[in-house]
C-alpha cells in the first residue's frame, strides 16, 4: 500500500503544471440531526454545546474533471480537527463512507451522522456510502485515530489518502448537476477545520481518461466550520464574489464566495517544455529543452524535456578503425595504426614472403599490395604482419596500402624494394648467410661433418662445420701383418709381411691356407705399393 501511494504523488507532481483547475471552492451544509439520534450523539460527546452535522464539498465548474483523492503528505499536510470530539458511532461506524452499512440505520438511527471521508457518489442513484474508495495510510496511520473521535495531521514523507477505486466510464468523483462533490461528513459539539489538498483528472464526455492525462493538485484548501462561515452552495448569489484560493494569481482577501475567477500560476513561456496555456501568472517553473541522457556528450541537467539532440560517445579518431562518425565526444577507445612507423624489413621478389614491420596493427587492417589484398595476414605479439602474397620480381616497385576497417587510407602508402638475396638469416644457424636480405626457412642448427670419407663422417648433421678429419682412422688393418692396428678402420698401405714364411699365402696366421686368405688376398688386389 505505502508503494502504491508514492507512486501516486509522483504522478500529481509531475503534471501539476499541465493541469486546468476547474475546482472553484467549497461548500458546507449543515445536516439536521433528528431528537433521538441528537440524544444519543449528546450521550457519548462531552462538549457542552448540542452536537451538530455537517456535509463538505467540493465546488467544480466542469462536468468533465473528477475528483480522485483527498490526500496529505510531509509537504502538503492533511489536518482534521475539532474543539471537541467528532461522533463515531459505537456500531455501524467507519473512517470512510463506504465502511458504513446504511440496512443497520433502522436499528441504530444515530449511525447515519456518523464522521466519515468519502469521495462523491456513484452515479445511477448510488448513494455516498457506496461509494467505491479506500485508504491508503502512512505512519501514523490516521484512520484509527478520527474513528477513536480524535483529529489528525498526516505530515510523513508516505503520506495518506482517500482513494477512488471505481471503474471508469462510472465515475463517482463527478460533480452532480449542483456542481459539488462530497468530500466529508462532520459530527461534532465542537467547531471542526480542515485543511487538505485534493487530487482531480479530466475525463472525455464520455466518462474515459482524457488523453493526454492530465491531473492537477489542488493544495492548502482550508475549511472553516464556524456556522455560516462557509457557503452552503457552489455560488455566490447574494456575496461578495472573487478568487478565495490564497496561492491563486489573482485572490482576494475581500470575497466572501470563489466565484471561480482563479487563475493559477504556472509556466508562461511558450519555449518552455512545460509551457501552461491556462496559468495566469508565471511561477518560475519553465524548464527548457535539452539532452535528459545522463550517458550523452551534452547531457543537460537543467533540461526538463528531450529535444532528441544527444550525443554519444565514441571514438572521434578519423584514421581508427573504430571511427564513428555519430560520435560526438572521444571515450578513449580508439585503435589507430601508428602508420608512420611502417617499415619494410625484407622483400624478396621471386619468392613468396613480405614482411611488414608496425604498430598497432590488428587483423581488421586490410594490406593491400600491388593492388590485390594480401591472404593470411597474421598479427602476432610482436605486431608484426606477414603477407604471403606474389611479389613482382621484376618492377622493383611495390605499392603497400594500409587500409583501416572503416575504408581510410592512411600513411605512407607507396614504398619501393630493391632484389633481395633469399637465404638464411639468422646467424646462429649452421647456413647462415650474410647476404641474404629475406629469410627463405633453410636454416639449420645441427652441424657436424657431412664428408663420408672423413673419419668423424656424421650422418645425423644437417650442415658442414669444416671438422671433417682423415688420419685417426687410417693404419694398417690386415691382422697378419706385424703392423696391424685393430683401432684402425682405414687401411694406408703401411702393413709389412714376413715373406721367409714356410707359409707365406697364410695371410691370417691360423697355419692353414683356405678361403679366407683366399678372399684377403683378394681385398689387397690391385693395390700400389710404395
Amino acid at each position: 500500500m505505502k508503494c502504491l501511494l508514492v507512486c501516486v504523488m509522483v504522478l500529481y507532481s509531475s503534471l501539476l503544471s499541465y493541469a486546468q483547475y476547474p475546482f472553484v471552492g467549497i461548500s458546507v451544509q449543515e445536516i439536521e440531526i433528528d431528537d433521538m439520534s441528537a440524544s444519543t450523539i449528546d450521550s457519548q460527546l462531552e462538549g457542552p454545546s448540542a452536537p451538530r452535522c455537517w456535509r463538505v464539498y467540493a465546488c467544480l465548474d466542469d462536468a468533465n474533471w473528477e475528483v480522485q483523492a483527498i490526500f496529505g503528505d510531509n509537504v502538503n499536510n492533511w489536518v482534521t480537527s475539532t474543539t471537541t470530539t467528532f461522533y463515531q458511532a459505537e456500531f455501524n461506524s467507519g473512517a470512510i463512507a463506504a465502511n458504513v452499512n446504511p440496512a443497520f440505520f433502522p436499528l441504530e438511527p444515530a449511525s447515519q451522522y456518523d464522521s466519515w471521508f468519502t469521495i462523491g457518489s456513484g452515479p445511477g442513484g448510488l448513494d455516498e456510502y457506496n461509494s467505491s474508495t479506500t485508504t491508503i495510510s502512512g505512519s501514523p496511520n490516521p484512520f484509527p485515530i478520527f474513528e477513536g473521535g480524535s483529529g489528525f495531521t498526516v505530515n510523513d514523507i508516505v503520506g495518506s489518502s482517500v482513494f477512488g477505486v471505481w471503474l471508469l466510464p462510472n465515475s463517482e468523483g463527478i460533480p452532480g448537476p449542483d456542481g459539488r462533490v462530497l468530500l466529508a461528513q462532520i459530527t461534532t459539539d465542537g467547531i471542526f477545520s480542515l485543511l487538505l489538498n485534493l487530487q482531480l483528472r479530466k475525463l472525455n464526455p464520455d466518462g474515459s481518461v482524457f488523453i493526454p492525462v492530465t491531473t492537477v493538485q489542488i493544495l492548502g484548501i482550508e475549511v472553516d466550520g464556524t456556522p455560516g462561515s462557509m457557503p452552503t452552495a457552489c455560488g455566490c448569489e447574494g456575496q461578495v464574489g472573487g478568487c478565495t484560493f490564497p496561492f491563486a494569481c489573482n485572490y482576494s482577501s475581500l470575497a466572501d464566495c470563489d466565484d471561480g475567477s482563479c487563475l493559477y500560476p504556472g509556466c508562461t513561456d511558450l519555449n518552455a517544455c512545460n509551457y501552461n496555456a491556462e496559468a495566469g501568472c508565471d511561477d518560475d517553473t519553465c524548464v527548457f529543452a535539452g539532452c535528459v541522457d545522463s550517458l550523452a556528450c551534452n547531457y543537460s541537467s537543467s533540461a526538463g524535456c528531450d529535444d532528441g539532440s544527444c550525443s554519444y560517445p565514441g571514438c572521434t579518431e578519423i584514421t581508427s578503425f573504430n571511427y564513428d562518425p555519430e560520435a560526438l565526444c572521444d571515450d578513449g577507445s580508439c585503435l589507430i595504426p601508428v602508420i608512420n612507423s611502417l617499415s619494410i624489413h625484407s622483400t624478396c621478389f621471386g619468392g613468396e614472403s613480405l614482411i611488414i614491420l608496425g604498430e598497432n596493427f590488428t587483423p581488421e587492417t586490410q594490406v593491400l599490395i600491388g593492388g590485390n589484398q594480401a591472404s593470411n595476414v597474421i598479427v602476432n605479439s610482436l605486431t608484426e604482419i606477414f603477407c604471403q602474397v606474389p611479389v613482382p620480381s621484376s618492377t622493383g616497385v611495390v605499392q603497400v596500402v594500409i587500409i583501416t576497417s572503416n575504408g581510410v587510407s592512411v600513411g605512407d602508402t607507396t614504398s619501393i624494394f630493391e632484389n633481395g638475396q633469399i637465404g638464411c638469416t639468422d646467424s646462429t644457424a649452421c647456413n647462415f648467410c650474410l647476404d641474404a636480405t629475406c629469410d627463405d626457412n633453410s636454416c639449420l642448427f645441427f652441424s657436424g661433418c657431412t664428408e663420408e670419407q672423413a673419419c668423424n663422417y656424421d650422418p645425423e648433421a644437417m650442415c658442414n662445420d669444416n671438422s671433417c678429419e682423415y688420419t685417426s682412422c687410417v693404419g694398417c688393418t690386415y691382422s697378419s701383418s706385424p703392423d696391424y692396428d685393430p683401432t684402425k678402420t682405414m687401411d694406408d698401405g703401411t702393413c709389412t709381411f714376413d715373406l721367409a714364411s714356410s707359409c707365406p699365402a697364410d695371410f691370417n696366421g691360423d697355419s692353414q691356407i683356405d678361403t679366407t686368405d683366399l678372399l684377403t688376398f683378394l681385398s689387397a688386389f690391385d693395390s700400389t705399393c710404395e
